[in-house]
């Protein structure tokens, strides 16, 4: 078993062109963050304490851009219900953050897919 690897560039401009066109692919991973939300947001509605039905319907995500996508519960209580407040003797659940670990595995290999499908665009491209 080896311990240690040997790399070496032959065209260094062909690297480097490569490295850019795989940066310029991971800098807006507009597909994957859709495809993670899509899952998130139907999971994460479904987790939500359900007295009523109403912080199942709150549930909203949307991609912002730069590998940045935003799940929001838009209602007064939900806070409070996430993260508890003991003062008021509510107990926390922690759905939307348990959803994620639940899920993180399947989350990030979507992420690590898409990065492995840009480095392979590249290097198909020399």
């Amino acid at each position: 078993m080896a311990d240690s690897v040997e790399l070496r560039i032959t065209n260094e401009a062909a690297f480097r062109s490569m490295l850019d066109g795989i940066v310029a692919d991971l800098t807006e991973p507009k597909a994957p963050m859709e495809a993670v939300g899509a899952g998130l947001l139907p999971a994460s509605k479904a987790a939500a304490p359900h007295e009523s039905g109403a912080l199942e319907a709150a549930h909203s995500g949307r991609y912002l851009g730069k590998g940045r996508w935003r799940l929001t519960v838009d209602t007064p209580y939900a806070a409070a219900l996430h993260w508890g407040w003991p003062a008021h003797g509510i107990r926390r659940r922690p759905w939307v953050v348990a959803t994620w670990l639940r899920n993180q595995e399947q989350y990030l290999g979507a992420m690590a897919d898409a990065t492995q499908a840009a480095i392979d665009r590249e290097a198909a491209k020399t």
